[in-house]
């Protein structure tokens, strides 16, 4: 998995970093054209505020967009950056 460095990017984190409660602004999608339309169609793009519903790097995470639960593995997480709020 590629590893995109944030130094220099203020408040701008994996998703993956975030815990139970945590909330954050997605401010871009790291991945190929399948990849974005998938999480597009789940309404994740950037400029949307996302929480984590449950978040634990040993489990699946459960996020909240809008009045919509997603379970998300690591590996997608990590994919999706956003402004940690």
């Amino acid at each position: 998995m590629q590893h995109v460095p944030l130094h220099g990017r203020s408040g701008i984190v994996h998703l993956s970093e975030l815990r139970t409660n945590d909330m954050g602004t997605v401010h871009d999608i790291i991945g190929g054209i399948g990849f974005r339309k998938k999480l597009f169609d789940m309404g994740i793009l950037p400029g949307v505020r996302i929480k984590v519903v449950q978040g634990s790097r040993f489990s699946p995470f459960v996020i909240k967009v809008g009045d919509t639960k997603i379970m998300m593995g690591w590996g997608m997480l990590s994919k999706i950056l956003v402004n940690k709020e």
